[in-house]
């Protein structure tokens, strides 16, 4: 058997020329492992005996290739299904798995390469994974009580009503803080869409709601099931609303009251603080530490390590006994020095003590510095005005004691017995029976005379006159004292009044009745206006205003006053159709004003 010898080479990289080579002809680079031929374009070609390349790719940015590979093995558990389509074909398949997933009203997640999507637990969520089952779990629950309540509204033209609300035109919800609220907006209408509004008008966010939108607001058809969360805050205010977008008039209260309950409480590490809480969801009970060790400083904010010679005097282990004092400076601690630093002791002192200005406490002279003991003084004592006290001198310094028997007088300086009839009035036991007048001179009591001292009581009949002696009063005499009583008449038809004897005559005119004057209205009273009152022959002005014609008759008798309306289509009298319209008199001539 032939051996077939081949064009070689044993240097590496080293690759045959065009020329080296004619159709057919072999050339193995045993450095390298390669085979190499020429093919029909007449180009220079490699059998690969080492194998495949294989390398990771990030972007554009190839990762470290394995070499001389020559079998790729697909994983099943993470995604990759292989399927043979024909004899040396095999289909290499992804999985299915979601690359996007849409969130109403929230931005949609895209998964770029092996991305990873974290799935959070918002206000009354309770997530729990199960990563050790055959299929792993996550359980997503509600930590909301069972009470939570959902207000179900209904749009019926330009009108909000809530179901179970017997109020049906924009009825006002109370919520609690701290429970969990359903608003169902599926009945209302694209025409009135509706929004919760921390004020009329406001398009800013309304804390604890999800699905609210308060710019272009909610709407379900009655088709489409349109939900609005509100979680409310612990710090919500008093009142929020739900409010149509388009028409600010469609508005209703939410009032808000209660503080809620604990959830879950917390202590962050900060500020040189850290802390534990136990039963955070009930009655939080929270420790508080710090992680600084030595003396702690604070700068408003947070505590920090104080340091020494700086915040605070370092330590001094080997002062003298004695009282300290610190230098301002530095904060060090030295002995201070009994007569500059601090009073120095004053030793023994007997007596009284006084200060002597200069940090010491001396002996206070008697006499001098204070007042000498003064001994014992009996009775009534006065200053001298030396600082001392003597005793008073009865008749000088105060008056002397005196016994004296009834009414007592001063002078001035002394006291002693008053005077019957001289200081004061005596006493009378012995008069009469009547009024009693006074004696200037002496003081003395005795009896009024009556007609003298005093008016007598007189008995008189009708009018009284005074004569002006003594104040005697007498009946005063009819035409004489006063005017006798007048007797009114009337004589003729006409003239003037006149006054004859004690005779006044009025004359009587015509128009009037025999009793007197004519009867007339003194008072013309107004609906809503001030009465007209006549003051003696007065005057009476009727005025037209807009759209009343005055007309008067002075020819007729009785003479006529007519008020006629210019104005038309008015009914002027309690709707009868005959009298709508203008021009018909409102007072008829037939009567006098």
């Amino acid at each position: 058997m032939s051996n077939i010898a081949l064009k070689k080479s044993s240097i590496s990289g080293r690759v045959p020329l065009i020329g080296d080579l004619a159709y057919g002809e072999l050339a193995l680079n045993y450095a390298d492992g390669l085979l190499y031929f020429k093919n029909s374009v007449n180009q220079i070609k490699a059998f690969k005996s080492k194998g495949l390349e294989v390398s990771s790719i990030t972007g554009t940015t190839q990762g470290t290739p394995f070499t001389e590979v020559t079998r790729l093995v697909f994983d099943e558990d993470t995604g990759f299904n292989l399927t043979e389509l024909s004899a040396g074909v095999v289909k290499v398949a992804l999985g299915s798995t979601f690359k996007t997933w849409k969130i109403t009203g929230q931005s949609d997640l895209v998964a770029v390469g092996e991305d990873t999507i974290q799935i959070v637990a918002g206000t009354g969520i309770s997530l729990t994974t199960d990563p050790n089952s055959a299929i792993k779990k996550l359980t997503i629950s509600s930590t909301v009580s069972a009470t939570t309540t959902e207000f179900a509204f209904q749009n019926v033209g330009f009108n909000y009503s809530v179901t179970g609300f017997d109020d049906t035109t924009y009825p006002t919800l109370t919520l609690v803080r701290g429970e969990l609220y359903y608003f169902n907006f599926t009945n209302v209408n694209s025409t009135h869409p509706i929004a919760l509004r921390l004020d009329s008008g406001s398009v800013s966010p309304v804390p604890g709601t999800t699905g609210n939108n308060p710019t272009s607001g909610v709407y379900g058809n009655g088709t489409t099931s349109t939900i609005v969360a509100y979680q409310v805050p612990l710090d919500a205010p008093a009142v929020i609303y739900y409010q149509c977008v388009f028409h600010s008039g469609m508005i209703g209260e939410i009032n808000i009251i209660g503080g809620g309950s604990v959830r879950s409480t917390s202590v962050v590490s900060a500020n040189g603080f850290a802390g534990t809480v136990a039963t955070s969801t009930t009655t939080p009970a929270i420790t508080i530490t710090t992680s600084i060790n030595g003396i702690l400083k604070g700068n408003g904010t947070a505590l920090l390590s104080a340091s020494s010679g700086v915040d605070y005097a370092p330590g001094t282990s080997t002062l003298a006994t004695g009282i300290i004092k610190s230098t301002t400076a530095t904060g060090v601690l030295t002995i201070a020095a009994a007569g500059t630093d601090y009073q120095a002791p004053i030793g023994t002192i007997t007596g009284l003590v006084k200060g002597n200005g200069a940090n010491a406490l001396t002996s206070a002279i008697a006499g001098t510095d204070y007042q000498i003991p003064i001994g014992t003084i009996t009775g009534l004592v006065k200053g001298n005005g030396a600082n001392a006290l003597t005793a008073a001198i009865a008749g000088t310094d105060y008056q002397s004691a005196q016994s004296v028997s009834g009414i007592v007088k001063s002078s001035g300086t002394t006291r002693s017995a008053a005077i019957s009839g001289v200081d004061y009035a005596p006493g009378t036991s012995t008069l009469a029976t009547g009024i009693i007048k006074s004696i200037t001179a002496t003081g003395a009591l005795t009896i009024a005379s009556a007609g003298t001292d005093y008016q007598a009581p007189v008995s008189v009949t009708g009018i009284l006159k005074s004569s002006g002696v003594s104040g005697n009063v007498s009946a005063a005499i009819a035409g004489t004292d006063y005017q006798t009583p007048i007797t009114l008449t009337t004589i003729g038809s006409s003239g003037a009044a006149s006054l004859i004897g004690n005779i006044l005559n009025i004359p009587q005119y015509s128009g009037g009745s025999s009793g007197g004057l004519a009867d007339a209205f003194s008072t013309l009273a107004v609906n809503g206006q001030t009465s007209l009152v006549a003051t003696g022959q007065s005057t009476l002005q009727i005025v037209a205003g807009p759209g009343i014609i005055i007309n008067t008759n002075n020819a007729i008798s009785p003479k006529s006053l007519t008020l006629t309306s210019t104005l038309q289509g008015i009914n002027l009298d309690g709707g009868r159709p005959d009298s709508v319209y203008g021009g018909s008199p409102l007072i008829d001539g037939g009567g006098v004003i």
